[in-house]
């Protein structure tokens, strides 16, 4: 296969088992500096590099009438080619296995972080707040290595599944997210960590993502305590309070109820 076909591959595989024609072509604007001029010219060309490997047996279209999944939504409008959108499939899970382990881990998490920042670009309003759209933007960022930008949208997603009940669910983005912050092995010297959190990272750390740090181990001991934890729940909002004692950045938080 010609390099640029494997190279869309290898982005068509990272966006997952299936992902849409507008998806690569948008991404690929962004990684390629694409300017208006040049954007019908380069989604054609990436059309055609798709359907080479659709030609292969490695990609297959999937029909309208089989799309189920909620992805980016593109129109004509949006885009000079977005009349054209379809979706590829992998026509076997081993095809997309092999690409991402032959795929240099650098170029998966720069990836990971260009279709996080398409996706906040193109997200319509009405999908601003679905579920199912924020967690795969969050899997994006995580993959990506961006806690900052994970943590931010952490909070939002796991705020929404309290208010309808999925505390649990709510627990796992918010652990998720503070794992982030973790180097591994970091929680094993209880005296050198702060709720498993290096000493040197507090005092690096600026009050943006210091706010954004307290505020999981706020949601933490929350719902801790709705899901009748309070031995972890003490844990977490002691852990919110001692960091904000602890973080030279903590004096320059405006907002301190926070840890409320």
């Amino acid at each position: 296969l010609p390099s640029s076909v494997r190279t869309h591959l290898n982005l068509g595989a990272i966006l997952g088992s299936t992902f849409e024609l507008m998806e690569v072509v948008t991404v690929f604007e962004r990684y390629r500096g694409i300017q208006d001029g040049e954007k019908m010219k380069h989604a054609i060309s990436v059309d055609k590099s798709l359907e080479k490997a659709v030609n292969e047996g490695i990609l297959e279209v999937e029909s309208k009438e089989s799309r189920t999944s909620i992805r980016w939504r593109h129109d004509a409008s949006e885009h000079p080619y977005g009349a054209n959108n379809k979706t590829y499939a992998f026509a076997h899970d081993v095809w997309r296995n092999n690409i991402l382990r032959l795929t240099l881990d650098e170029w998966k998490r720069d990836m990971h972080s260009l279709i996080a920042q398409s996706m906040e670009t193109v997200l319509e309003s009405e999908l601003a707040n679905d579920y199912r759209v924020l967690s795969k933007l969050f899997g994006h960022w995580k993959e990506s290595g961006s806690a900052s930008k994970a943590t931010k949208l952490a909070l939002k997603i796991g705020r929404s599944l309290e208010a309808i009940g999925l505390t649990h669910q709510s627990l796992i983005i918010y652990r998720e997210s503070l794992d982030m912050w973790k180097a591994p092995g970091e929680n094993k010297d209880a005296d050198e960590t702060l709720g498993g959190l290096t000493n040197a990272l507090l005092d690096q750390m600026g009050p943006d993502d210091l706010e954004q740090l307290i505020g999981l181990n706020v949601s933490l001991g929350r719902c801790f305590t709705n899901i009748m934890d309070p031995k972890e729940s003490i844990k977490a909002f002691q852990t919110a309070l001692n960091i904000i004692h602890r973080a030279p950045s903590s004096t320059h938080i405006a907002d301190r109820s926070i840890i409320f």
